[in-house]
């Protein structure tokens, strides 16, 4: 489990340190990973420097890489079993690595008692396993006790109950060895007494709940409060839970019965002996107990983790709730889910997000102020998220929630929030009236009472709308300004110089634009954001293809789609493979175009994105018309006309060069060339100088 902080990568090691620095450094050597990543596995493999333990995003892209690293080197099968283990977030973790190196030739194997698992990509085929012939269940048992053969009634009792279940059957036989059931001689096993049957109780749950029942109260409470901790727990943790000073010694009566053992060789963490006597014990504790004891946990966690509480806003999160610390639960759910949004995990924080509404609904009493506050700052942030996400619908109700209630609670900072991430939905739903309006009025109110992160942020958005509107002056104007508010701080500047960057690439002033978004990319390094690194990637992608780099350029845009994969960011997703197919479509490649294309299609789709839908749709229309499909144009020019109608007039413009490339090629000359030289005067109104570069140079041509 990952409760606490822990990996979500558990590398099994020799104990000699030679063979596991040799292991470390194998990585680093043969599958050519940069220095963050090597030292990373290199922490992994207790062969560091003793820097302390990496942090969950590190060892997640550490993960990528090495998978990525395998791959390059020849396809590869990686298998992951046990998933019915794993809780969500440890799912989440293992599909972002699944996601993120989707495009490698990996081939997963993944095993679960439930079949597939949420957080996990659709599996491509699904092979259910039936139940454990007699045959192997009599395997196994000879292979459990050590013995060649197995008597007939043992056989039977174990079959009985174990259901056809490997794991079952293992519980059966360790049950009946602690029991003295068993007699083994002449490597030979059988029942001591076959009449004793009735004994044992009929179900595996009831054989291990007899077992948890027969211990002295103080011992099973104790096992009780372990249980409620989690699956593995710490002694640590447990001992404030409980109150006391010293636990060994119960621990040692536990490990007695069977029922917990040790993790690790250090006993720093300790472990339930399955997963089926965790839920046993688990389901034993109901009602009032129950919320009791998950108060003891909670309360333990905020004192032993006490000033370092971040990897743990999850955990306390769930411990509140079912203690019915309601108000306390949300609290910790919007700390974890912010966490999550900090590291690119989005689908994990729109999760976190939403539990915690689902909690502040369950709020009674007279603290009407708190939950006012909490419902405003979840519902604006799961807005932020959902629109990042694609989920456009849901990203409007949430922020519009959020906006009434910080308007009638006089939230000011969740006004301004709701105001920022209204006007950037609603300038990529193509809305830009009411964009305008979100954008300017967020803005006109951070000038008197905002900071400079507020200003900066509404002066980027604004920005980005006037240069989509051809409003060059305005951009300009906004982006200065944005820059000059930034002043040290890593990522309003890299956020400021990403828009002058974007301006430059428009007015085809490459060695600035080059400048400015290397600067950039080192200040969003600093701070570590995922999706505002695949922004400036993709930009840089933009600029290598505007000069017509287009090597360089399918490169970048790689990049920004392997930052981008995985984070949930669905949006820049769809861009990216648009972008490649455009690449590959410059290239010379139309079938690897195609399949971009395709793909940016129906990821748009999927989140409701019209403008990626339009913009695939227009190219996959060109490449169907080019291979002389009837029908290709007119599906080319209907995507076009909807590129205009959403305000994507880049977009639109582009349609236009595709159509008069296409005549030129049908041998149409004049009425392509009329159409060229129509987008190309709108090109140059617009001063996008990459539109005119590619008009100039296909009127040359033809």
């Amino acid at each position: 489990g990952l409760e606490g902080g822990r990996h979500p990568l558990q590398l099994a090691v020799p104990a000699d340190p030679a063979p596991q620095q040799a292991l470390a450094a194998a990585p680093a050597a043969a599958l050519q990973l940069g220095g963050a990543e090597a030292e990373t596995i290199a922490g992994l493999f207790a062969a560091g420097g003793g820097a302390g333990p990496p942090s969950r995003e590190a060892v997640l892209a550490a993960a990528v890489a090495l998978v990525r690293g395998l791959a390059r080197r020849r396809p590869v099968v990686l298998v992951v079993e046990d998933l019915h283990y794993l809780g969500a977030r440890e799912r989440q973790d293992l599909g972002h690595v699944m996601r993120a190196t989707g495009d490698e030739p990996v081939l997963w194997l993944l095993s679960s008692r439930r079949g597939p698992e949420r957080g996990i990509p659709e599996p491509d085929q699904v092979i259910r396993l039936g139940p454990l012939p007699g045959a192997g269940q009599a395997a196994l048992v000879r292979d459990l006790l050590g013995v060649e053969q197995v008597g007939e009634h043992l056989l039977e009792r174990v079959a009985r109950t174990a259901e056809g279940s490997p794991l079952y059957v293992v519980e059966i036989v360790k049950a009946l060895q602690q029991s003295g059931a068993v007699r083994v001689a002449d490597k030979r096993a059988s029942l001591v007494d076959p009449a004793a049957a009735p004994a044992l109780p009929p179900t595996l749950e009831g054989l291990i709940t007899a077992r948890v029942d027969a211990l002295e109260p103080g011992a099973k409470g104790l096992l009780q409060l372990a249980a409620t901790a989690g699956l593995s727990f710490s002694p640590a943790l447990l001992a404030r839970a409980a109150g006391q000073d010293e636990l060994a010694p119960a621990l040692e009566t536990l490990r007695a019965q069977g029922l917990i053992a040790p993790e690790d060789a250090e006993d720093a963490d300790w472990v339930f002996s399955s997963h089926l006597v965790w839920e046993v014990v688990r389901r034993s504790v109901i009602g009032a107990q129950a919320r009791d004891l998950h108060d003891r946990v909670a309360a333990g966690m905020e004192a032993l983790y006490a000033g370092a509480l971040e990897p743990h806003y999850a955990a306390l999160a769930c411990h509140c709730a079912a203690a019915g610390r309601y108000l306390d639960a949300a609290r910790y759910a919007l700390k974890a889910g912010e966490r999550h949004r900090a590291g690119s995990f989005l689908e994990r924080a729109l999760e976190a997000f939403r539990q915690g509404l689902g909690w502040l609904e369950r709020v009674a009493g007279a603290d009407e102020e708190a939950r006012s506050q909490g419902e405003a700052l979840l519902n604006l942030r799961a807005g932020e998220v959902c629109r990042l996400l694609g989920q456009q619908r849901e990203a409007e109700r949430h922020l519009q929630v959020a906006l009434d209630v910080s308007e009638d609670g006089g939230l000011y900072e969740v006004e301004l929030g709701c105001f920022l991430d209204l006007g950037r939905l609603y300038q990529h739903q193509g809305r830009d009236a009411l964009a305008q309006a979100n954008l300017e009025q967020g803005l006109a109110q951070a000038r008197i009472g905002g900071g400079a992160a507020q200003q900066v942020a509404f002066l980027e958005a604004l920005g980005h709308l006037h240069q989509d509107r051809g409003e060059n002056d305005e951009a300009q104007r906004c982006y200065a300004e944005a820059l000059e508010l930034a002043g040290e701080d890593a990522e309003l500047e890299a956020r400021a110089l990403l828009g002058l960057a974007v301006r430059m690439i428009q007015r085809a002033e490459d060695r600035r634009a080059l400048e400015l978004l290397e600067r950039a990319q080192r200040r969003a390094e600093a701070i570590g954001d995922r999706i505002l690194l695949g922004r400036i990637a993709n930009n840089l992608g933009a600029l290598h293809y505007a000069m017509g780099r287009y090597e360089d350029s399918l490169g970048a845009f790689r990049r920004a789609l392997g930052l981008r994969q995985g984070t949930g960011y669905r949006p820049g997703t769809v861009i990216n493979l648009a972008n490649i197919g455009a690449t590959y479509l410059r290239l010379g490649d139309s079938a690897r175009a195609f399949v971009a294309f395709e793909q940016a299609r129906d990821q748009a789709r999927e989140v409701g994105l019209e403008r990626g839908v339009a913009l695939a749709e227009m190219y996959l229309g060109y490449l169907d018309a080019e291979r002389g499909e009837a029908g290709g144009a007119a599906r080319m020019e209907a995507a076009r006309a909807i590129c205009a109608r959403l305000g994507d007039r880049d977009a639109a413009l582009t349609g236009r060069w595709l159509e008069g490339r296409l005549l030129l090629r049908r041998g149409e000359r004049e009425r392509g060339r009329q159409v060229l030289e129509a987008a190309l005067e709108q090109a140059r109104s617009r001063e996008s100088a990459w539109l005119v570069r590619d008009l100039e140079a296909e009127l040359a041509s033809g």
